[in-house]
């Protein structure tokens, strides 16, 4: 018979390591505490990968966090103007001491990811450790290359969005998760509620049509030509964006104000009535490409056009 305690050995240890190795982290306190101790806002103090990112990016970090689980964040780096947005917070209770709580889980509405820090009530401070890695398992070769580490430290107990304000002035202040329909559009479909999903039957009249909106700025503008006339329209716009009763989001595009819908991270749409032939509750459905320089815009511009005049010889050569 042969003998497989050997190899059934090695894979064990093999998989022993591969998980006490992934669970290592830096080392930090945590000193659990009642909620009062915790409830605040607090500044960024250290944000360190294998460099000093807030002195590389010139970061500006700020939260205020609440027990009900709503809090807010400011924040402002080189490339970043400053900005305000809501946050959820989540808390994990103490399990040896009641009433007091051990880590703050954060989620600033960018993602579906939560960061976890630990509470360290005595010094006031919220920190956060993240190995980053190098070299391969199976090589032979894998190490630690340096830590992600995050401190935050209080520095004011009242649960208001004011301190920040009076600290950093003002600026514009962003729904939870809002910020993700900052960004590039393209016309993703033209229907109607009695079509569902599927596009109406009729043409639309668009040749092109690109939306670019900065939720920091409050601008947008648009790019767009029909096939009626062909003309060549570029236009820009004021953009704000707000909250409705079904947990969505209301933008508004100029005068119009629309609806708008921010699934996780890449699912981004804004949908515009606009009648179109028999269809009177028809509407274009712009969806986000992530944020393109113009020249890309201008790009894809190009590419449409060029599509369309293909099109239309195609259409010419038909008897």
């Amino acid at each position: 018979m042969k003998n497989f305690k050997k190899p059934i050995t090695l894979c064990l240890v093999a998989a022993l390591l591969f998980i006490s190795v992934f669970s290592l982290s830096s080392c930090y306190i945590v000193d659990s505490g009642e909620m009062s101790e915790i409830e605040g806002s607090y500044m960024l103090s250290r944000y360190s990968t294998d460099e000093d990112e807030i002195a590389a990016n010139n970061i500006s970090l700020y939260i205020m966090i609440k027990s009900d689980g709503t809090g807010y964040y400011a924040y402002s780096s080189d490339d970043v103007s400053l900005h305000y947005a809501g946050l959820r917070c989540r808390f994990t209770a103490d399990t040896e001491e009641a009433g007091k709580y051990s880590y703050v889980e954060i989620n600033f509405g960018s993602s579906d990811e939560w960061y976890k820090f630990g509470v360290n009530a005595g010094a006031e401070k919220l920190s956060y450790s993240k190995p980053k890695y190098k070299g391969n398992l199976f090589a032979g070769d894998l190490a630690i290359d340096y830590y992600i580490d995050v401190d935050f430290i209080r520095v004011d107990k009242r649960t208001t969005i004011n301190y920040m304000r009076a600290k950093l002035g003002e600026a514009p202040i962003l729904p939870y998760g809002g910020l993700r329909l900052d960004g590039s559009y393209f016309l993703n479909r033209v229907a109607s509620d009695s079509t569902g999903y599927e596009s109406i039957p009729d043409p639309h009249p668009f040749v092109y049509i690109y939306l670019d909106i900065d939720l920091i700025a409050k601008t947008g503008k648009v790019w767009y030509m029909l096939s009626t006339d062909e003309i060549e329209v570029t236009d820009e716009f004021t953009v704000e964006i707000g909250e409705d009763s079904d947990g969505g989001y209301t933008i508004k595009l100029g005068d119009g104000e629309y609806t708008a819908t921010a699934n996780g991270t890449y699912s981004q749409y804004i949908r515009i009535p606009y009648p179109i032939g028999d269809y009177a509750d028809a509407y274009i459905e712009f969806s986000c490409s992530g944020n393109k320089t113009e020249e890309e815009i201008l790009a894809d511009i190009d590419m449409a056009k060029l599509s369309y005049e293909r099109w239309k010889d195609e259409e010419n050569l038909q008897p």
